[in-house]
């Protein structure tokens, strides 16, 4: 997938059902969230049961704001990588090709998400990291 492709589905997604919390998107999707204990340094992991996705996220970030960006990294895989089977982590500074573009797709809808809650565009990227939890650079 393409930067082109991605920058075209989240406006998409954000129109189809009016809002870029991944939370609500993901329910609108009918992909299954289920909070359990990963062990802490893995945040988040998306599996394909049955052609079903499954997104479980640590109960350590359950409270934080944290959980808006890897929820958002986790549709990332879920939207951009249906046709592969297996299961995705969200680790810190992930560095293959399918990390890479969930990390790239849940800034991107980090953005849109700020603009949301906020009614503007974010100023930096901090603004992301303080709001979403997005990673440091």
């Amino acid at each position: 997938m393409t930067n082109n492709d991605r920058d075209d589905i989240i406006p998409y997604l954000i129109h189809r059902y009016g809002s870029a919390d991944p939370f609500k998107i993901a329910e609108q999707l009918n992909v299954d969230v289920r909070w359990t204990d990963l062990g802490g340094e893995v945040l988040g992991r998306t599996r394909n049961l049955f052609g079903q996705p499954i997104v479980m996220l640590d109960f350590s970030i359950r409270e934080s704001l944290k959980k808006y960006f890897v929820m958002g990294h986790e549709l990332g895989h879920v939207l951009l990588h249906a046709d592969v089977g297996g299961y995705y982590k969200m680790v810190p500074h992930g560095d293959d090709r399918a990390e890479a573009q969930a990390d790239a797709f849940g800034k991107e809808l980090m953005i849109w998400l700020f603009q949301e809650d906020y009614g503007r565009l974010p100023d930096t990227y901090g603004d992301l990291v303080h709001a979403y939890g997005c990673p440091e650079m």
